[in-house]
């Protein structure tokens, strides 16, 4: 996490207090009935969506069935869940009856439930009317409580800027196209946690790399493979100060190392290394490199003239670097650290970089035709 993600709590968590009042009564429930809800909430939403009101009377008839030994522990499995903060900061075993073959139905029926609220449910009209607000408005809330403009799980994409345009005439017709988010990501994934996929403590929104190709569904609090329980940064609480270190960097087979400003923190640095692996920040910060190394060089070089040997041109070069690097400190936006850290890798080299420019024709791509010199 380069940057803390805000925790907003909007309409959204309403659906959340609601399951969770609705899992404190179901204990001593022996049938269905409205009673188990809060009567707005039964009246506005439950009532008026026969699919969500089907999957809540499943999920009881099923839960009914469980010997109460089971039941107790389902309950106390709602709890756990969704202390997500906890979670993460724990190597504690997370209890979990999931992944084994018994209860079948139970599980089908509570799988069933807490996805179709999250994706059925939050979008829905009488939700929407019930709360005021929608998934949409949390967005817009989310990016506007740091003024987010770039994903904080990679800081390498920026977040989509959607806007309220619904209201504005002129835009009526593209209002669907103004108004697409990123995707949110259960941070916990909601085929292991169920109970924790309508809790906003869960829900991030992120970019679609980090989201679809990188994090995707992983189990953030156990390691691939061997299933070992591990430390997680949770998104609201961690922010890391980091040092990115190139070698080679003007080759292909250039290294990038990553490493924590301050390391005496065991527990931060467990969280870091998860970071690491979860969103396979090292590979992507080197592909990064390797695709913009040409253009941050020529925005920083291009008015640089290597026509005449000049002894003064390195100073030239670092000056030139270290003004952009006071530019890129002004404006927040992606990619800013990698950048950041290959200005600084020129400056550091820039004797070495200075000779190649002028002697190998090979490195004549990273500079501009400009003949003017560098003021």
């Amino acid at each position: 996490m380069l940057i803390k993600a805000p925790l907003v709590k909007n309409g959204i968590e309403k659906l959340h207090q609601e399951i969770t009042y609705f899992i404190s009564q179901i204990a001593t429930a022996q049938s269905w009935s409205k009673k188990l809800f809060h009567t707005d909430f039964y009246d506005q939403v439950v009532s008026k969506n026969p699919k969500l009101e089907a999957h809540l009377k499943t999920f009881l008839k099923e839960f009914i069935k469980l010997p109460p030994s089971r039941q107790k522990e389902i309950i106390q499995e709602f709890t756990n869940y969704n202390a997500v903060s906890a979670l993460c900061s724990s190597v504690d075993p997370v209890t979990s009856h999931w992944q084994d073959p018994s209860y079948l139905d139970f599980k089908k029926a509570a799988k069933d439930l807490f996805i179709f609220m999250y994706e059925k449910t939050l979008e829905r009209d009488s939700y929407r009317k019930y709360t005021g607000e929608s998934l949409r408005d949390h967005y817009i809330a989310y990016r506007g409580a740091y003024n987010l403009a770039m994903c904080p799980f990679c800081g390498l994409e920026d977040y989509k800027d959607v806007k309220d345009y619904k209201d504005v005439e002129d835009y009526k017709d593209v209002y669907d196209e103004l108004t697409t988010r990123d995707a949110y990501d259960h941070y916990l994934d909601k085929a292991r946690y169920p109970f924790a996929a309508v809790n906003p403590d869960n829900l991030f929104p992120m970019c679609h790399t980090c989201n679809s190709d990188t994090k995707g569904t992983q189990d953030v609090l156990h390691e691939d493979g061997t299933g070992n329980r591990r430390r997680a940064p949770y998104p609201p609480d961690n922010e890391f100060k980091i040092l990115i270190e190139i070698d080679n960097a003007l080759e292909q087979d250039l290294k990038v190392s990553i490493n924590l400003l301050d390391s005496s923190d065991i527990q931060e640095v467990e969280k870091f290394r998860t970071w690491l692996v979860v969103f396979q920040i090292g590979q992507r910060y080197a592909r990064r490199i390797r695709a913009k190394k040409q253009g941050w060089l020529a925005n920083s070089v291009g008015m640089l003239s290597l026509a005449t040997i000049d002894t003064d041109l390195p100073q030239r070069l670092e000056a030139a670097c270290a003004r952009c690097i006071v530019g890129l400190e002004i404006i927040p936006q992606s990619n800013k650290p990698l950048e950041v850290s290959f200005l600084n890798y020129c400056i550091a080299h820039a004797t070495s970089l200075i000779k190649l420019f002028q002697h190998d024709p090979s490195y004549a791509r990273y500079l501009t035709d400009r003949t003017t010199v560098l003021r």
